[in-house]
């Protein structure tokens, strides 16, 4: 397992060191991601362009949303809130929620499109290895794995 994360390393600095784009610019996970997919820099720009564009419009829901919660505890903490406030507001907070989803899912949709079939199932094969991060951690925990 040592041997596999040394050659994973070198494997990121060797590629790391051949992109044109300045690989000491780019944060850690972007470089990664770089590595691991093999991207070309029209890709990592790509990449950091979705980056941008998602974290812009996800901000300005995000800030929506905890101007919902705010309202939403200000209003339990009264003791005669009024239910269908707090209804309302819930169902308003989830549904910023969901479009904070909607959007991640859209920019990483949008980014696929640039990918090789290749690089794309590489990607497909990496977010099923994640969804098993929860599985594994207990069994991390306990020693098991």
């Amino acid at each position: 397992m040592a041997m596999m994360k040394s050659l994973a390393a070198a494997s990121l600095l060797l590629f790391a060191h051949s992109l044109s784009v300045r690989a000491e610019e780019l944060p850690p996970p972007i470089v990664a991601v770089a590595t691991i997919l093999e991207l070309n820099n029209d890709q990592i720009h790509a990449l950091l362009t979705m980056i941008d564009a998602r974290d812009v419009a996800i901000r300005l829901l995000a800030e929506e949303l905890q101007h919902h919660q705010q309202a939403l505890e200000q209003l339990l903490r009264t003791p005669d809130a009024d239910a269908a406030a707090v209804g309302k507001l819930v169902l308003e907070t989830r549904a910023l929620g969901a479009k904070i989803g909607e959007l991640r899912a859209q920019a990483a949709a949008q980014f696929e499109q640039v990918l090789t079939p290749g690089q794309a199932e590489r990607l497909h094969h990496i977010r099923e290895a994640a969804s098993l991060q929860e599985v594994v951690a207990p069994f991390r925990a306990t020693g098991l794995v």
